[in-house]
């Protein structure tokens, strides 16, 4: 399973949208055939808005037919801690 984005540090900057889709754009048609199933960000709620991650999750289910999952911080309501 490729894990398509990392976990930004405090202070680092975030890349476009565009950026990232682009990325998984090519990474998913360049490499499906080698992997199982994609995670497209760690600990999604930290640095993305659901719309983001949920524009990450439709481009990679565009581009392949196995799993496409995400990451979410752990805990009751994860980063905003509401729930």
């Amino acid at each position: 399973v490729v894990w398509l984005t990392g976990e930004k540090r405090q202070g680092d900057s975030k890349e476009p949208l565009s950026s990232t889709l682009a990325f998984i754009d090519h990474y998913v048609k360049t490499n499906d055939d080698l992997v199982a199933g994609y995670v497209v960000c760690l600990e999604c709620d930290e640095q993305y808005s659901a719309a983001e991650v949920n524009a990450m999750v439709a481009r990679a289910k565009a581009n392949t037919g196995k799993h496409v999952a995400v990451h979410l911080t752990p805990g009751v309501g994860g980063h905003s801690k509401c729930g």
